[in-house]
């Protein structure tokens, strides 16, 4: 063998090595399209899961309209196992509703009658939090102990770290939110392969991309997909593609026992809410404090002695 055919050789191993390293690109065609009335349009594509109730699961693109104050979630893609009937709809969700996770979590009766779906932190999802806190240097947050962590809120003295901790609060608010509509692990990668929405829009959901998603991206073709408008008929494509199961609360929570410590957990509520509202009046107390320091040195607080006139 020539010096050249073996310099060739080795170039098309490393070639190889590194398209076997390099994240593939799958491609996925938009099943159809659901018309919802007037501008409201959502795309569905169909994946196949492995441990799901159907054999394969329907994602849609979500508008960012039906949660309203959480419009940075538009462009997502999120799991659904079909569209309310007639004989399904609750609460405020009528016929036609896109179901989500959190319609099995908001119908579920808890034991514990001061649980709520606000409890919904899957034990999937604690090794993906502790390494992203790990990475924004915020490892009290391990713990999974709110009166450790609001002991070490109350340690902090510096505005500008009180400020720090907010922000990062406050995102997770939102990504609790965000982890309603999943309720495993891979509908989570599965979106994140999707990406977009969400996924591109926040630094620390960024992160958490990188973490999960390990098998590449999916790519979105819109090539002429056909357009429903009418609850069955979006149901009976589903159903044709092995990807229907409606809302089916009596076997899923056969399936999903959701009063496990494997799905809520007290820490997500203060997670969602409670240490944003802490660290609120933190702020507030720094900032009161920070205020009256400024005024004594500027001599705001000393009282000048006043002269009598002659």
């Amino acid at each position: 063998m020539g010096s050249r055919t073996r310099s060739q050789s080795r170039s098309q191993t490393r070639k190889r090595k590194r398209e076997n390293l390099s994240p593939k690109t799958n491609k996925v065609d938009v099943s159809f399209i659901f018309n919802e009335g007037g501008e409201h349009k959502r795309d569905f594509v169909v994946l196949p899961i492995r441990n799901w109730v159907t054999e394969r699961i329907a994602f849609f693109k979500s508008s960012g309209q039906s949660n309203v104050g959480h419009d940075i979630y538009k462009g997502s893609w999120f799991p659904t196992t079909g569209l309310l009937k007639e004989d399904e709809k609750f609460n405020e969700y009528t016929e036609g509703s896109i179901i989500k996770t959190q319609y099995f979590l908001e119908k579920f009766s808890y034991k514990n009658r001061n649980a709520t779906k606000t409890w919904f932190f899957p034990e999937w999802f604690v090794a993906i939090f502790n390494e992203t806190n790990t990475h924004f240097d915020k490892p009290i947050l391990n713990t999974l102990n709110y009166k450790e962590v609001t002991k070490h809120i109350d340690t902090l003295t510096d505005l500008k770290q009180v400020n720090d901790y907010h922000d990062y609060f406050n995102n997770w608010k939102n990504i609790i939110v965000f982890l309603r509509y999943f309720f495993t692990k891979e509908q989570f990668m599965l979106s994140s392969q999707l990406g977009g929405g969400y996924w591109e829009n926040n630094e620390i959901m960024k992160y958490i991309k990188s973490l999960v998603n390990k098998e590449g991206s999916i790519e979105v073709n819109k090539n002429s997909p056909p357009i429903l408008r009418e609850t069955e008929k979006v149901n009976e494509q589903l159903r044709n593609e092995n990807a229907y199961y409606g809302f089916n609360t009596q076997d899923f929570f056969e399936k999903y026992d959701l009063n496990s410590s494997q799905y809520i957990n007290i820490f997500g509520n203060y997670l969602g809410y409670y240490f944003v509202g802490y660290l609120d009046t933190k702020k507030r107390t720094l900032e009161m404090i920070n205020k009256m320091k400024s005024k004594t040195k500027k001599g705001g607080y000393i009282k000048s002695k006043r002269t009598l006139k002659k």
